[in-house]
């Protein structure tokens, strides 16, 4: 069977792959032409794709072009979309944009989109989605960092030769497991680092989370800083956030946030991919509690009394302390980045994750913070002026 292809309106041609291979109904290949239906080409425009009607089995049938889905909005279409979603436009707002570019659609049927996206693309690792959400760098002031900086300097951490804002280590304290933020000092004085906290627990990125989670937004209290020098020791083991921090809202997400550029020899954080999903982890290690104790354990006292964090059965938390055994027993890869000023990396507290080792004479600047729904549980332990963190008021003694 042959087909005549004309368009029927020169502003929307009429796009057309020829006649099925066969019909996927019944299996014959015999078609008569049976009208033509809108879709969209790109994300401005759309043609009229030509429909066939089976003259076996009579049900209708058509093969879009390359480019052109079954849907009304195409892959890459929907990818920006999605881009925008994450990036905080509101649903209302893009429909009412594409709108002014002559693309119909309504806030309803972005939101299907949105839905299935989001269900799709921990799956699909060649989805051209952002991984990583990618802001303005303007969101990430560099003020922020200048301070923390400013700090470390100032007690000595930095190489006074260097610039300050490059954060490189001294000579002291390279190859050392050095750690500013355990300095007394510091501790006080990065509760005092507006710029930085402006960042986290304030603006976009509680824009972002109240979009997540589509309602008001509770913060921890306790901010993680992180600075990273060239030891090996600084590097962290693989494992999830909901053994830290599990007695409240299993819907926290942990955001990390990289305090300057962090290029893949700095030693940036790695996930690995698909394991959030894993419910033999989830039912297992994922029930663990680093804060519960055995109280009939012969160092139960050093536990009550904090001059000892946790009990060794606990091995501070981590899965396993080393990542190609991870990977070989959970399957998926390790996946990373280079960081920039201005990225952010969000993932659940079932999300197995690591560090790598910083291979440069600089600090590996970064913060971790936790969001939840307003309305869920909270765990005790992360909230307040002064919150107990892993201290002895945060205990829970059991017989073992």
């Amino acid at each position: 069977m042959s087909f005549t292809v004309a368009a029927e309106d020169p502003a929307r041609p009429l796009a057309d792959s020829g006649p099925p291979e066969a019909c996927p109904y019944c299996g014959p290949r015999a078609f008569w032409r049976n009208g033509c239906h809108e879709r969209h080409r790109l994300l401005l425009g759309s043609c009229c794709v030509q429909r066939g009607r089976c003259q076996s089995c009579g049900r209708t049938h058509s093969r879009p072009p390359e480019g052109v889905t079954r849907q009304q909005r195409t892959r890459s279409w929907q990818a920006i979309l999605m881009r925008l979603y994450v990036l905080g436009v509101s649903l209302r707002a893009t429909a009412a944009s594409l709108e002014l570019l002559g693309c119909l659609v309504s806030p309803t049927s972005l939101w299907w989109d949105v839905q299935r996206l989001q269900a799709e693309a921990p799956w699909d690792t060649t989805a051209n989605l952002p991984g990583v959400v990618l802001v303005d760098e303007t969101w990430l002031p560099l003020e922020g960092r200048r301070g923390e900086l400013q700090l470390f300097y100032d007690l000595g951490y930095l190489d006074p030769d260097q610039p300050l804002m490059d954060g490189v280590v001294s000579e002291q304290y390279r190859g050392e497991a050095a750690n500013p933020y355990g300095e007394p000092e510091l501790q006080k004085s990065t509760k005092r680092n507006q710029a930085l906290r402006n960042v986290l627990h304030d603006g976009r990125m509680i824009d972002f989370y109240r979009m997540l989670f589509e309602e008001k937004v509770r913060a921890f209290d306790f901010i993680w800083h992180r600075a990273k020098t060239d030891s090996q020791e600084t590097a962290s083991n693989p494992h999830c956030d909901i053994v830290f921090m599990g007695r409240g809202s299993h819907r926290l997400c942990t955001s990390w946030t990289p305090l300057g550029d962090i290029p893949i020899e700095m030693g940036g954080l790695i996930v690995l991919e698909g394991s959030s999903h894993l419910d033999h982890v989830k039912s297992t290690y994922g029930t663990l509690d680093v804060d519960r104790y055995c109280t009939n354990y012969d160092d139960a006292a050093e536990i009550e009394d904090g001059s000892k964090v946790w009990q060794d059965w606990v091995k501070n938390g981590a899965y396993n302390d080393n990542a190609l055994e991870t990977r070989q027993q959970l399957g998926g890869r390790w996946l990373t980045t280079d960081y920039e000023a201005g990225d952010l990396l969000v993932f659940s507290m079932f999300t197995m994750h690591a560090s790598m080792d910083n291979h440069t004479d600089r600090f590996r600047l970064s913060t971790d913070t936790r969001y939840q729904p307003a309305s869920e549980p909270v765990d005790e332990r992360w909230i307040g002026d002064d919150p107990i963190a892993h201290g002895p008021d945060g205990k829970i003694g059991l017989i073992c």
